[in-house]
């Protein structure tokens, strides 16, 4: 397929401008839909398109909740969950100067209603064939949209869709409007995506799947259906049987998986008879197992229970943050990242990239393989990718790569289903 990505198009102050390089060769089969954190009731997030008209002036005119979605081509659908978004497909871009790819154009801000802008945070989904399914949540004054579900059995679970993050502003510090891009496949894998994004310092930086294989996402999917049976059981299928995407094993796992079994009862009981020490920042952390749990001495006295397979790989149960102070939470997600990686009981390779998936270790045979298809952004931190909850630990400035451009001003988008 090969490995070069177009250079961005140049960087426009009013729009954020995204050059699309898709190898699906039919363009009519892609449908884009940008949604922000919150939109208005007429929002034209998209340049020249109008995406929504409603029955009333804000949200909370309707009640129950519901939302009355009205358009002069489509008519009425009710409701909070509906499959009537209003995209644009890629046919209908225009095509940038040497006519080989087409540029989608959303603006930065509005300063009159920022929800009809990427400031703050938004959503570019891409799906194929059909137009994208979302669910409609309440937002203050307006409304927003979740993303389609990747549970088949969820709003949009029967398409074939995947996603870019956009995080936007103007920083008092950077004269132009750049945004936060990144991609993350801690949930599923279906598309094949890869970025390249000029920075607000005018460098580039580039992420996403390895684009020098023929058939790339193939051979991905391939890996992961051979790949144990708890982690194989996460290929979906429509009902033609046509694949759709591969979940993560937080999404798939059942409560009883074992996968990390054997690594997590090893490692507790490894730390029985010698002391867990590790840093986060200039924060040093001290405990041994007791009773089947991690008791801390250090930085201060908490305990973090021994997980079970799902919970370590989803981030829950005693390896859930919320609501937890930093420096716990800094404790569980070392721990949980450790556990993904087949590195627990040796913190010496917590944050060396180039230890982490061992042989003869039980670790994420999901993210490992993910992992082993992405990009590599910087040599001494392997692939950019984020395969599972806490992907990014320890981050800067021991591991610096990541699959997001934090200034960006303009963007590359490949897209390949093949």
């Amino acid at each position: 397929m090969g490995t070069s990505i177009p250079t961005p198009v140049a960087d426009d102050g009013t729009y954020f401008q995204i050059l699309i390089d898709s190898k699906i060769a039919d363009p009519t089969r892609v449908h884009l839909t940008f949604t922000a954190n919150r939109m208005s009731l007429t929002s034209p997030a998209i340049k020249d398109i109008t995406w929504l008209t409603g029955g009333g002036a804000t949200y909370n005119d309707w009640t129950s909740p519901q939302l009355n979605i009205v358009d002069s081509a489509t008519g009425v659908t009710g409701g909070p969950q509906f499959s009537k978004t209003y995209d644009i497909l890629l046919s209908d871009l225009p095509t940038d100067a040497s006519g080989n790819y087409r540029v989608l154009k959303i603006p930065f801000l509005n300063p009159a209603d920022s929800s009809e802008s990427l400031a703050g945070s938004g959503h570019l989904t891409i799906t194929l064939d059909t137009k994208a399914v979302m669910q409609i949540n309440a937002a203050g004054s307006g409304f927003a949209f979740a993303l389609p579900s990747p549970d088949p059995r969820g709003a949009g679970g029967n398409t074939h869709w995947d996603f870019v993050e956009l995080n936007c502003a103007t920083p008092a510090s950077n004269s132009k409007s750049v945004c936060f891009c990144n991609t993350t496949n801690v949930d599923f894998f279906s598309l094949g995506i890869a970025i390249k994004g000029r920075q607000a310092d005018g460098t580039y930086a580039t992420f996403g799947l390895d684009l020098s294989d023929e058939n790339p996402v193939t051979s991905l999917v391939t890996a992961l259906q051979h790949a144990p049976s708890e982690y194989a059981a996460g290929y979906v299928a429509n009902d033609a049987g046509t694949f759709l995407r591969f979940l993560a094993p937080d999404m798939s796992f059942p409560s009883d998986a074992t996968a990390l079994d054997t690594a997590i009862d090893d490692g507790f009981t490894h730390y029985e008879t010698n002391k867990l020490e590790f840093t986060v920042g200039t924060t040093a952390y001290e405990a041994t197992t007791v009773n089947g749990a991690l008791k801390f001495t250090k930085p201060q006295a908490f305990t973090i229970k021994k997980p079970t397979s799902l919970e370590a790989i989803a981030a829950t149960g005693p390896l859930d943050v919320a609501g937890q102070p930093s420096v716990i939470q800094d404790a569980q997600k070392y721990i949980a990242a450790a556990l993904n990686r087949g590195v627990f009981a040796d913190t010496s390779k917590w944050v060396d990239p180039s230890t982490w998936y061992p042989s003869g270790v039980q670790s994420n045979d999901y993210s490992h393989i993910l992992h082993e298809h992405f990009m590599v952004v910087n040599p001494q931190d392997g692939s950019a990718c984020y395969g599972f909850s806490f992907d990014d630990v320890p981050g800067p400035p021991l591991v610096t790569s990541a699959p997001a451009i934090a200034t960006c001003t303009s963007m590359t988008l490949v897209i390949t289903d093949q």
